[in-house]
């Protein structure tokens, strides 16, 4: 069935709706227009008179305006339009790993990890993924990590970290644990008499996950049921940060705290 109302209307024209979300930023000239958006005056008319026969927008004296339709129609439609393009920038990781370690209410707004970087392994550096995430850590404020692998690096660096008066907060596997504990007994003694280190035991972790005040990355099973290291989704952006500390809370809210020794 063909839509005629304002959603269709927007959304199938890029041009229309570039010029709606650019007039929501503020009123604009013709001129002003046609430079944002790489246009002569033939091409951009046609689609400021089909706005404006939308009451989307409107002109007084040398500018153009959203309407106020027009501002709650930019405003619905700027989250929408971000919401998809965090989706198909993220389509290939999202499609090619297994999602169900997470939430279903955070995967009903996983669009808020935004426009990510896929980092990869590769036969030039076959430890991209663990490289860059520790690289990361270490400009960190504070540290919230959950994993289920181990490096032999990590006692050593989060114990680093902690030493700093950095917060870090982790959450391993009970297998992971034992090891740990049996091999890296005076390094765990020495985190936890950290000022605001915690350690923390859950008995299965199909997924790997980093959050900070500067980054979350993220590494999940392939669809095949594989933990695939290889491979980290990261992002920067604000509304990640928060769904990255939500998920870790779920975690944590699963899992028991070694008590300070």
């Amino acid at each position: 069935m063909k839509s005629n109302g304002l959603l269709a209307f927007l959304t199938l024209s890029e041009i229309r709706r570039n010029i709606v979300l650019r007039l929501y930023e503020k009123p604009m000239t013709l001129s002003g227009l046609k430079e944002m958006l790489s246009m002569t005056s033939p091409q951009i008319i046609p689609y400021i008179k089909e706005l404006q026969s939308k009451n989307l927008i409107k002109k007084e004296g040398n500018e153009y305006s959203l309407t106020p339709i027009g501002k709650v129609a930019a405003k619905k439609l700027k989250p929408l339009l971000d919401s998809f393009k965090s989706l198909d920038s993220n389509d290939k990781f999202l499609r090619e790993h297994d999602l169900k370690p997470i939430p279903e209410h955070l995967v009903e707004r996983i669009d808020e990890l935004g426009e990510c970087m896929v980092i990869e392994n590769s036969l030039e550096n076959i430890t991209a993924t663990y490289r860059e995430v520790l690289a990361k850590l270490s400009i960190s404020a504070w540290i919230k990590g959950v994993s289920s692998i181990f490096e032999v690096e990590y006692p050593k660096f989060f114990l680093a970290l902690a030493q700093h008066d950095r917060p870090v907060y982790i959450i391993v596997t009970r297998q992971i644990y034992k090891k740990v504990e049996k091999e890296y007994a005076r390094e765990i003694g020495q985190f936890l008499s950290c000022k605001d280190s915690h350690l923390y035991v859950i008995d299965d972790l199909p997924i790997a996950f980093a959050v900070t005040d500067v980054f979350f990355s993220i590494s999940l099973c392939s669809t095949n049921g594989h933990f695939d290291a290889l491979t980290n989704l990261m992002s920067f952006e604000k509304p990640a940060l928060k769904w990255g500390e939500e998920l870790f809370d779920y975690y944590k809210e699963n899992s028991i705290e070694i008590s300070r020794l």
